[in-house]
């Protein structure tokens, strides 16, 4: 688990022989060292930390680190070259490392971002599609680069080669609806929404209308051509959001989600 240790006299001192590990940490914005061994006699495994600098840490053996002060017989190793003040592009949980758990974050923001915050940074890390805002779509490129399906983000690379700048994709708006259904007094029902005429789509944006006087959604599952995408919905004021995103494409039409409703009253809906 990744931790901020900052703001001290030293970061971390260690006088007996414990032999501390301090691992995937960011150290900075300490005043004498970020990882003093007043003992000596014992090594700290103090590899993949972030030092505040992307140069490293300060220390003879690091020419050229001008992060935080590290004495000797402290391996820093592999020291990482971003960290939570700077974080790596798709790092939207800011722990060293980028994985799904990134893309569902994405995904629970889009939907309830009051219920699932993310603060500045991580909002500018999860836009790694570099068009200037979070959609199922950066969480769809998160997806394709934790499987090795895409090895740089579209964000990064355009940074890297503004001359030679990779295409934004276009929103694709196909034909979505759902299957009738019918339920009695205090029975739930299940229907299914469908979609065609999608084209080389990882991601899905959809808000279903329903009457919340009458109607309360009780779980939504992604099926059919969607069944193995990470998705998330959340429903208030009369819609259910739901946002999907997939490592691989979606197919060109079929089901893509069941939503269960319950209801005090016969309905039908269409």
């Amino acid at each position: 688990m990744q931790s901020l240790i900052a703001d001290n006299r030293r970061g971390v001192i260690a006088n007996g022989a414990s032999n501390p590990v301090i691992n995937q940490c960011d150290i900075v914005d300490n005043v004498e060292y970020g990882i003093q061994n007043a003992n000596l006699s014992f090594n700290i495994d103090a590899r993949w930390n972030w030092w505040g600098s992307n140069t490293g840490p300060t220390h003879s053996g690091n020419p050229g680190g001008t992060g935080q002060i590290v004495s000797d017989s402290v391996n820093y190793g592999g020291f990482l070259g971003t960290g939570a003040l700077n974080p790596m592009m798709g790092d939207v949980s800011l722990n060293g490392a980028i994985q799904a758990f990134d893309a569902s974050m994405i995904l629970r923001w889009i939907v309830d971002p009051v219920g699932n915050p993310l603060n500045p940074i991580q909002q500018r890390v999860a836009d790694v599609s570099g068009l200037g805002g979070i959609t199922s779509y950066d969480a769809s490129l998160i997806l394709q680069f934790v499987v090795g399906k895409i090895n740089v983000f579209p964000a990064k690379y355009n940074s890297l080669n503004p001359s030679e700048q990779v295409l934004s994709k276009n929103a694709i708006f196909a034909s979505v609806g759902l299957s009738d259904g019918s339920v009695e007094h205090g029975k739930q029902v299940t229907v299914t929404l469908s979609a065609a005429g999608l084209k080389d789509v990882y991601s899905a944006d959809i808000e279903v209308s329903f009457d919340q006087n009458n109607l309360k959604p009780v779980s939504v599952k992604a099926v059919g051509i969607a069944a193995s995408a990470s998705m998330s919905e959340y429903s208030g004021n009369g819609v259910v959001h739901i946002v999907l995103a997939s490592a691989e494409l979606l197919g060109s039409e079929g089901a893509l989600a069941e939503v269960r409703l319950k209801h005090w009253t016969t309905f039908m809906v269409k």
